[in-house]
């Protein structure tokens, strides 16, 4: 019998595994992008700590940084489950009353 991954491992989240398992939809995210750091003093670790403590609280999860090339900042990466809730809230209108 033929290997359809041709040898490949993949690996799949517990959110994937999960969604998988109930309905056999395919999971949506929302990602979000910060820059830390800065030119003259760096990224330092108590401000990296406090955001990435913050950022888990909320449910994110850091999937990526790069770093910003003289620049002495990084970007960090990261996603969490998109949920029906914030969905609806990107479908709706912005109104602003003057």
């Amino acid at each position: 019998m033929r290997d359809p991954t041709n040898g490949l491992r993949m690996f799949v989240s517990r959110e994937t595994k999960e969604l998988d398992m109930n309905n056999n939809e395919l999971p949506k995210w929302e990602y979000r992008v910060q820059t830390v750091g800065a030119f003259w003093s760096g990224v330092k670790a108590e401000e990296l700590e406090q955001l990435l403590n913050e950022w888990g609280e909320e449910g994110w999860e850091i999937v990526s940084t790069h770093i910003l090339e003289n620049q002495n900042k990084i970007n960090v990466i990261a996603k969490r489950p998109l949920t029906r809730e914030t969905i609806r809230q990107r479908s709706m209108p912005q109104y602003k009353y003057s």
